[in-house]
């Protein structure tokens, strides 16, 4: 592994040595442009994405960062607040420091007790931040303090990022131990945010909400692309794997009347139920048009986003999640949401629902978190007026 880094190393400064070119008075031509290039590329991967068990506490420049990751880097909002509501309701909450790289907060529970929760964003070098914040706090007036962070996806793996839960947790509690004498009166917690969000925020009925019994003749279809094909219940369960070279946050299944649309959202959502025996979290919602109600008349009702249209049928569909929770899990990957008939839906709803809006809210979904999926089967729509950067379009034949 040591020769691959060095062997890159060599060929960027051999290559790309501005010096040299000085020297000599010839700039450098394409070809060892690309010879540099590709060498950056090479290393950065062995460096930061190997499979080999490397850790570097090492905040990345957002440029490079953003092209290791294929990920457009802006303001993280990992709707702390939101999640503090969820799960103490009702509690006094303080921000007591805050970065672009960390908010923590502080918690009055009910018994009096005082609880921290400290958050950490996505790209950050986990020993100064928290070096610096903790320092700044008396950690010895909190009863428990819970560290939460991002589950990193390796992009040459397609797996979490190895040993990321017990760096941060080692690290922590040196830290702790160095700045309060009362270290073991302190319970301190260690969850990636996604997994805290489920198991906090998402209730044991929530997590099953759907069961759809096996078709016994059920024969499985192929999804085509314009590149490739590829069979539906596998792409279901890629995009639950995070095996999806081109992740998007909403996938458009579009196929004629009779292709068997309906018949895939059902096998979907039982393989996920599957999947969720065998310790994947991840659970699927099932919105048909069938759960539209017939009676909205002239009512002053507006779908313009998922939540809505949530909202709309969840009073006698859904009614285990409440809204905030409904938009966090779906935001950090543990729900899945799948759409039978958004045609149908269109037109049931006609001016009650738009489109573009909808299609944006899902786009909003998958903000910071980076892990929404949301699978709509339909019929052939109108797509003039939406923005396709964050849908992927496959077709049923």
């Amino acid at each position: 592994h040591l020769k691959k880094i060095k062997s890159s190393l060599n060929t960027v400064q051999t290559f790309g040595n501005i010096e040299s070119h000085f020297d000599q008075k010839q700039p450098a031509t394409p070809e060892e442009i690309q010879r540099v290039e590709t060498a950056i590329e090479a290393l950065l991967g062995y460096i930061f994405n190997s499979k080999e068990t490397i850790y570097i506490d090492q905040k990345l420049p957002e440029n490079l960062y953003s092209a290791i990751h294929k990920l457009r880097v802006s303001d993280e909002d990992w709707q702390c607040e939101k999640i503090i509501s969820l799960v103490y309701p009702n509690r006094t909450k303080t921000l007591e420091n805050s970065s672009k790289e960390h908010n923590f907060y502080t918690i009055k529970d009910a018994d009096k007790r005082k609880l921290g929760l400290f958050f950490l964003g996505r790209n950050v070098s986990f020993k100064n931040t928290l070096e610096k914040s903790l320092k700044e706090f008396d950690i010895g007036s909190l009863s428990s303090l819970t560290f939460l962070f991002p589950n990193e996806i390796s992009v040459t793996t397609g797996q979490p990022v190895k040993g990321r839960k017990e760096y941060i947790t080692t690290l922590s509690i040196a830290l702790i131990e160095g700045h309060s004498k009362n270290r073991k009166y302190l319970e301190t917690r260690h969850e990636y945010i996604d997994d805290y969000i489920c198991e906090m925020c998402l209730s044991d009925e929530a997590k099953g909400i759907t069961t759809n019994r096996s078709e016994p003749y059920f024969i499985d279809q192929k999804l085509h692309t314009a590149n490739s094909e590829i069979l539906s219940l596998n792409f279901v369960e890629d995009i639950i794997s995070n095996k999806i070279p081109d992740k998007k946050p909403l996938y458009l299944v579009i196929g004629d009347g009779g292709a068997g649309k309906t018949t895939f959202c059902k096998q979907a959502v039982r393989k996920i139920n599957e999947l969720q025996h065998k310790n994947n979290k991840k659970a699927a919602i099932l919105i048909s048009s069938y759960d539209i109600p017939s009676d909205i008349g002239s009512s002053d009702i507006q779908v313009d986003s998922l939540q809505s249209l949530y909202n709309l049928i969840s009073k006698t569909a859904h009614n285990q999640i409440s809204i905030d929770s409904f938009s966090l899990n779906i935001s950090s990957g543990n729900l899945l949401v799948i759409i039978d008939g958004l045609d149908e839906i269109q037109s049931k709803l006609k001016e009650k629902f738009s489109l573009e809006r909808f299609v944006n809210s899902v786009r909003e979904l998958n903000d910071t978190y980076l892990n929404c999926s949301v699978i709509i089967a339909s019929r052939e729509i109108n797509r003039t007026n939406i923005k396709m950067d964050d849908i992927s379009v496959l077709k049923l034949k």
